[in-house]
């Protein structure tokens, strides 16, 4: 929708492989990749818009919920994300999960986004638990070689995702 505004179309197979970056980040690979000409900071704008606008509707995926709601009294839980803090706050307050995280560390939290470790190194550290020690579930392949080169283990959650689209 965003690009839109820019006369640009977006096709949500490039998008699904590019999940684990920044909106800025996304926006600038597509700009590359595709040659064009994008007003970058008006389009993270009013992505950031849109989403904001969208968040209620963000769908749970049982299974993560389920880990969420049964762990959270007996581990620390943290969400790392590359979305914006009021995005992520948007989206867990949707499907009623942000009262059972102990951290969210989001975009603005670090220099160095996905697949850069820098993330997950600051979730851990924010958590007091080593890198070894943390099970990470990830979306995208960005984020699960950032949640690796940082020594956490990885369950790639997109197979469960999919059941639901």
């Amino acid at each position: 929708m965003a690009l839109l505004e820019q006369d640009i179309s977006f096709p949500r197979g490039w998008y699904d492989t590019h999940t684990g970056l920044t909106r800025r980040g996304t926006l600038t690979e597509f700009k590359h990749s595709q040659e064009l000409d994008i007003n970058i900071d008006s389009a993270v704008i009013a992505c950031e818009r849109y989403y904001n606008d969208l968040a209620h509707t963000v769908e749970v995926i049982p299974e993560i919920a389920d880990i969420a709601t049964t762990m959270h009294s007996e581990v620390p839980l943290a969400v790392t994300s590359s979305g914006s803090r009021k995005s992520v706050t948007a989206s867990l307050i949707a499907i009623q999960l942000l009262d059972y995280f102990d951290q969210v560390v989001a975009a603005e939290d670090v220099t160095e986004h996905k697949p850069s470790p820098e993330a997950y190194k600051l979730t851990s550290s924010l958590l007091r638990v080593d890198p070894s020690r943390c099970l990470v579930f990830e979306d995208s392949d960005e984020g699960i070689e950032a949640a690796m080169v940082a020594g956490c283990s990885v369950i790639d959650v997109r197979n469960y995702a999919s059941i639901y689209d």
